[in-house]
This record gives C-alpha cells, sequence and structure tokens, in this order.
C-alpha cells in the first residue's frame, strides 16, 4: 500500500510541474462580452432595403467573437415588380463568428460569417404568404478603436439565401450585398 501511495504522489509531483498548457487563443486568453448594434443597406427585390439588428456574444481577446444576432427590416419594400405584393416584412437571425486582426491597433480588420434562419412574410392582392429560410452571410469589416472598449466599424457582407416558395419571389430577390455600419462595445 505503501508503494501505491508514493507512486501516486510522484506521478502528482510530475504533473504539477508539468509545461503549461498552449492554446488557440495564447497563454493569456480570456473571455469578455461584447454588443455590436448594426445598420445594413441592401437590396431586396430591386429595391434598396435597410435592416437593423445587434450581435451579443462573448469574445476572446478581443480577437474571436461568438455569438447570437437578429436582424429586421425597418423600411417600407416596394415588391410589387416581385410578384404584385403589397405589403412585405423580413427578417433573420442566428450563430455570429468573427475574427478580428490587429485588434490592438488603431485601424483593424475582421473577418467572420452569420449562419442562421429567417422568415419573408408578403400580402397579396388575394392572400397572405410566408417562407422559412435558411441563411448563410459571410463579412469583412473595417474597424478603429475610438476607446478601449469601443469600436467604429463599416463591413460588407453577401447574403445568401434558401427557402422562398413564394409564388414570382425566389431566393435571388432576398441575397445580395449589404453594406453596414456599426459600433461594438466590448467589456473591459
Amino acid at each position: 500500500m505503501r508503494k501505491v501511495i508514493a507512486v501516486m504522489i510522484m506521478m502528482a509531483s510530475v504533473a504539477a510541474g508539468a509545461d503549461e498548457i498552449k492554446t488557440l487563443g495564447g497563454d493569456t486568453g480570456y473571455w469578455r462580452g461584447s454588443v455590436k448594434p448594426e445598420f445594413k443597406i441592401t437590396q431586396i427585390a430591386d429595391e434598396t432595403a435597410e435592416l437593423v439588428g445587434i450581435q451579443a456574444g462573448p469574445s476572446m481577446n478581443r480577437g474571436l467573437y461568438l455569438g447570437v444576432c437578429a436582424y429586421g427590416l425597418v423600411n417600407d419594400v416596394d415588391t410589387e415588380g416581385a410578384g404584385k405584393l403589397d405589403s412585405f416584412d423580413f427578417w433573420y437571425g442566428g450563430f455570429v463568428v468573427d475574427y478580428t486582426m490587429f485588434a490592438r491597433e488603431v485601424v483593424h480588420g475582421s473577418a467572420g460569417f452569420l449562419i442562421g434562419c429567417g422568415e419573408v412574410n408578403v400580402g397579396g392582392i388575394a392572400d397572405d404568404d410566408s417562407a422559412n429560410l435558411f441563411m448563410f452571410e459571410p463579412c469583412v469589416n473595417l474597424m478603429v478603436n475610438v476607446t478601449k472598449g469601443v469600436e467604429l466599424g463599416i463591413g460588407v457582407s453577401y447574403r445568401f439565401m434558401n427557402g422562398s416558395d413564394i409564388e414570382s419571389f425566389e431566393d435571388s430577390d432576398l441575397s445580395g450585398v449589404a453594406a453596414s455600419i456599426f459600433v461594438r462595445w466590448n467589456e473591459e
């Protein structure tokens, strides 16, 4: 029994003196929270659309951002050219991954993506219709550190939508390039 206890003590002392564990975020990794309200301008059915949204979640070392988001249409979109519709509503949300490069510099950039789902609701002359959508939106951003915890940025993304089975209103009417402006608050 003494031999077993001696071996266990030796193993514990060897494990205590082992090298530090290396991680993707570096040896001094820490998790903090972030919030990112955003305004996007895009095209829907060849009309200008304005979307407002928010992203929130944890970030590691101000480099890797994870979170959830939601976006919704805030202006009226004239969709008559896409099938004689008299009302139109569009929203989406999902999971966000963003990697920021050179976050400690005044001017820096990031690349990421949003993957999720959404819904489009249309009202026609005779009846209403809706469709559930799958979406994927990769993006690139350019940001400026205003203070230690606040970044101001602009971005560009491309929204891939799939699932619109509404007559005369296809996935390509909802997919497209978007330009955005945002503020990101980082917990310090």
